[in-house]
């Protein structure tokens, strides 16, 4: 779901200085039937959809989940946006009653919810979220009407003076760990666990979190998205937010708890090869409002981030949804891409994954200039996913004329537009492979044990999630030596990881079995083993993996073998990824020094990167420019006014980003990701180009705050705030160079409200110089 990054403004205070607005100016786009939605949708090729459900059946969908029989639980979010006092939210249980495979009965499980956001399947019943609690409905005599009505926690979002309708709970997902995990969203909260009696209050405040169906245990997790989050086959964790469409989570919140004396970097990481937020390829032509609002924006006529820099679209704004396909339907090159919505353009894009501790996700093959999905239907908003039963990818589309935040509309233009046209309305689809046979060995409910074991080896991720969590629900002890032979024999990596995590979840892991998976041949079950694992070792500590060498990093967190300095020392001589130094000087703990000294004496070519870090001594230079007196930006402005007419060269304009730009920018893969990703500045036009380049304070993106650090032996570190824990500051400074300041160093702090990049960057410059810098700006970004 979109969300806006302004904060809550007075409307009426503003309502006098706004424009004015009349129904004139924004024409309504009537709504497409059901039975014409597909024909609105460009799909890749050697694809299409299928509508499965539509209105009246299901109405505003927003998440849903299938049980071990097939059937779908919907949750609507009928009350979006402004209407959760009514409780308007239902969970709607479909059945498909003559076999066709598409949902023709709908039964309302379970009404009354204030904005409900989630649900997961355990126990032939359904765990729902609707701030501030987390439910569980069950139907105990059968009549598709949920009988037993269970609080299990709440306080969700209780911690917020009001609760943002786009930053709640949200994604039940059954995890690789056997336990049900959520997105916080945003909304901070503190935690009452009513199913276990005396536990402590647990504060969520930008983490997520999880919980074992079975016992209730609740904990907080590493997070930072909004409305989407997915696990890969390895266990990875990805989530996603508004702009920042594609971020991997790294490390588990435990293991950031016990640092105590290491400031880690912020957990969630943005992969995409083009940037967070990326340019999309929208065919819905653009909502009038959307431009008008964004004119105004430019203009200053009303408050607001002027996003994509003056455009009113074409980038990423609402991602949501974000999932990784592990069904079996589709060909084999496709399992393990990930994907993500756009609501607010009307699409679903599509990434390849590569890589082994920090994934990157680029654009496929064929996709350069295209989407997997997109719609010329202004109301089609798909927001989320689910791996099917029959191995393909189904979307929700919620199906609304209007999906924006309401706080970020000025009342002008709000007073026009019908924010709950379409609650009455909403769609599920799924995306099919040409000449594909769908896939599936329903129902499970009543598989047996031995059965379900079998189904580890199923090739799509939901039967062998739906196994597992069937398994954990058994808990029969009886399937452990089956479940250990799977893990040590069976061909595919995903079943043996799997394995490993039923039987724990089972209390039935052995010594012999995690040792087998330690020396495993594929390094993701070689992580996973490392993790459950209570000993690790020098060979460990130098496999060629750094996915694994970082799980070892975070297992010396909380472990203390006798060698752990020796390990250390391994683990640093080989980090050779910024994200696994990071990891290995966490665990370092106490043997730091001893561990650098050991680095020193072997001169290690990485011995520069980790002093960096530290804020040691280092070789390494990233100075800006020399400045001259910057002078009124009005005058500068006008003095360079002329290079938004002349010609420009972008060769000469590349030379001039790397000597000025490139130390904080990245553009096309050039440059160092300091300040904000410049590969979508084409769509915001040479005017409002030059301006931030003129004028760089007069807006600050979301998330790049600046911080001066004074240390207490006197120094002055500047740069972004890139994680701030109580164990310290991670700054990101000029030159992509990342420093550590801890807790105990700071002597004060100082976060002025103006942009790392300082005025006067324009020193030297000619008009005709900055024409060819903008040029080369404008120019699409090529990749080296």
């Amino acid at each position: 779901m979109r969300f806006s990054l302004l904060v809550h403004f007075l409307p009426a205070l503003l309502a006098a200085a706004e424009p004015s607005v009349t129904p004139a100016d924004l024409p309504r786009v009537p709504p497409t039937p059901p039975e014409k939605a597909v024909a609105t949708c460009a799909v890749r090729p050697a694809f299409h959809m299928e509508l499965m459900a539509a209105e009246p059946l299901v109405m505003s969908p927003v998440a849903m989940a299938f049980d071990e029989n097939g059937r779908l639980f919907v949750v609507e979010m009928r009350d979006y946006s402004e209407h959760r006092d009514e409780k308007l939210g239902r969970v709607k249980l479909l059945e498909d009653t003559d076999g066709d495979g598409r949902y023709d009965r709908a039964t309302i499980f379970a009404e009354g919810l204030p904005w409900p956001t989630g649900v997961a399947c355990w126990d032939g019943g359904v765990f729902v979220l609707a701030s501030p609690e987390l439910l569980y409905f069950k139907d105990m005599d059968g009549d598709g009407k949920a009988d037993v009505h269970a609080l299990i926690f709440t306080g969700f979002g209780n911690l917020v003076e009001k609760l943002n309708v786009q930053q709640l709970p949200n994604s039940l997902t059954w995890g690789p760990d056997q336990r049900i995990h959520g997105a916080l969203g945003g909304n901070a909260g503190l935690v009452q666990n009513f199913a276990r009696f005396g536990s402590p209050k647990i504060e969520l405040r930008g983490r997520d979190f999880s919980f074992d169906p079975r016992t209730m245990d609740l904990r907080p997790e590493s997070g930072g998205g909004q409305f989407g989050m997915t696990f890969d086959n390895t266990g990875r964790k990805f989530v996603c937010a508004n702009s920042r469409h594609l971020m991997q989570v790294i490390y588990e919140d435990r293991v950031a708890a016990r640092v105590t004396d290491y400031p880690l970097p912020a957990p969630a990481v943005d992969i995409a090869a083009d940037g967070p937020q990326a340019e999309v390829f929208r065919r819905s032509p653009e909502e009038p409002w959307r431009v008008l609002r964004t004119q105004w924006r430019v203009a200053g006529k009303v408050q607001g981030p002027v996003e994509g820099g003056g455009r009113a679209s074409g980038y990423f704004t609402g991602a949501t949804g974000v999932t990784v396909y592990r069904g079996d339907a589709w060909p084999a090159e496709f399992r393990g891409d990930v994907f993500v919505a756009d609501c607010g353009s009307n699409l679903i894009h599509h990434k390849k994954l590569a890589g082994d501790l920090v994934r990157t996700g680029a654009r496929a093959a064929g996709e350069e200039r295209s989407e997997f999905v997109a719609s010329t239907d202004n109301w089609f908003r798909p927001v989320a996913f689910a791996n099917g039963p029959d191995g393909n990818l189904w979307f929700a589309d919620m199906y609304r004329e209007v999906i924006e935040h309401p706080w970020s509309l000025p009342e002008s233009l709000k007073a026009q537009l019908d924010l709950d046209a379409g609650n009455d309305r909403g769609r599920i689809f799924r995306l099919v492979a040409e000449n594909s046979a769908p896939r599936s060995a329903l129902p499970l409910g009543k598989a047996t044990t031995a059965a379900l074991v079998a189904l580890l080896e199923h090739p799509n991720g939901w039967h062998r999630d739906t196994a597992a969590r069937l398994l954990h629900q058994r808990q029969d002890k009886a399937a452990a030596p089956a479940l250990a032979g799977l893990a040590e024999k069976s061909a595919a990596p995903a079943t043996r990881l799997l394995a490993l995590q039923v039987l724990r979840g089972l209390d039935a892991l052995d010594d012999a079995t995690i040792d087998h998976a330690l020396h495993d041949a594929d390094a993701d079950v070689r992580a996973n083993a490392v993790r459950l694992s209570a000993n690790v070792n020098a060979d460990l500590a130098a496999d060629p993996s750094s996915r694994v060498r970082a799980e070892v990093a975070w297992a010396l967190v909380t472990l203390a073998p006798a060698d752990k300095t020796e390990l250390l020392a391994t683990l640093l001589d080989r980090a050779d990824e910024p994200w696994l130094r990071h990891a290995a000087l966490a665990a370092a703990g106490d043997a730091l020094k001893p561990v650098l000294a050991k680095l020193d004496e072997r001169k290690s070519p990485r011995v520069a990167a980790l002093r960096e870090l530290l804020g040691g001594k280092s070789d390494r230079k990233a100075t800006l420019p020399a400045l001259s007196p910057p002078g009124s930006r009005a005058e500068v402005f006008e003095r360079f006014r002329p290079a938004l007419t002349l010609p420009g060269d972008a060769a000469k304009g590349r030379a001039t980003f790397d000597a000025r730009c490139a130390l904080c920018h990245r553009f096309g893969g050039r440059g160092n990701a300091v300040g904000p990703d410049l590969d979508a500045a084409r769509l915001a036009g040479r005017e409002k180009l030059l301006g931030n380049i003129l004028e760089p304070s007069r807006e600050i993106t979301a998330g790049y705050s600046f911080g001066i650090v004074g240390t207490k032996d006197g120094e002055s570190v500047s740069g972004l705030l890139s994680n701030e824990t109580p164990a310290g500051l991670v700054l990101r400074l000029p030159g992509g160079i990342e420093r550590i300041v801890r807790r105990s160093a700071i002597a004060k702090i100082e976060r002025p409200l103006r942009s790392l990049m300082p005025d006067g960057l324009e020193a030297g410059l000619t008009p005709q110089d900055m024409a060819d810098l903008l040029a080369f700006l404008s120019t699409e970004p090529a990749r080296p």
